[in-house]
């Protein structure tokens, strides 16, 4: 009897396809990476407060009445008057100070007239606040990275990412395949 070629749809049923690996997660970064910002606000915090915390080291608070005594008594070389009433200045003898003079010394002459008349050098400031006019600018700013960064991680932890936004979550429905074959029906 003559061989017969199948024809090759005909024949054993394909295998069932396996099911496709669940995908891993990404692995975790780097514990190091946290400590950049640490670091960088460090930083920030030494050059910004540094120069600040050098001279309260080597600077003496003296009363206002002291300060005085000592502008009547020829001690005082400079002084600088801020607009708040902080005066600063330096001793003849090197040594730096600061006091507050009360708001009737300012408006009165009471402390130019005692300043004048022991020939001490005077200068005068506006007193400003650093700290609070950077953090009032820069909140906005942070706020919006921060929303931003705060949809970022919720959009990733509910979806799967970005990539997750444009993968469909559907199946290849097989229909059940009939057990019957073509040479049972053929006899």
């Amino acid at each position: 009897m003559p061989e017969i070629n199948r024809h090759p749809l005909v024949g054993p049923p394909p295998k069932p396809a396996r099911a496709p690996a669940p995908p891993s997660k990404p692995p975790r970064p780097p514990q190091w990476r946290g400590w950049w910002f640490v670091l960088a606000l460090l930083l920030f915090a030494l050059f910004f407060f540094g120069p600040a915390i050098g001279t309260a080291i080597t600077t003496e608070s003296l009363p206002y009445s002291t300060m005085l005594a000592k502008v009547d008594g020829h001690q005082v070389a400079t002084v600088a008057v801020g607009s708040d009433g902080a005066v600063t200045g330096t001793l003849t003898n090197g040594r730096r100070f600061t006091t507050q003079a009360p708001t009737w010394a300012l408006t009165t002459g009471d402390l130019s007239s005692h300043l004048e008349a022991a020939k001490v050098g005077v200068s005068a400031y506006q007193q400003t606040d650093t700290l609070y006019q950077l953090v009032v600018s820069m909140l906005p700013t942070l706020l919006l990275l921060g929303g931003f960064w705060w949809l970022g991680r919720r959009a990733q932890s509910l979806s799967g990412g970005m990539s997750g936004l444009l993968r469909t979550k559907a199946r290849v429905a097989d229909a059940e395949r009939p057990d019957t074959r073509f040479s049972d029906v053929a006899g």
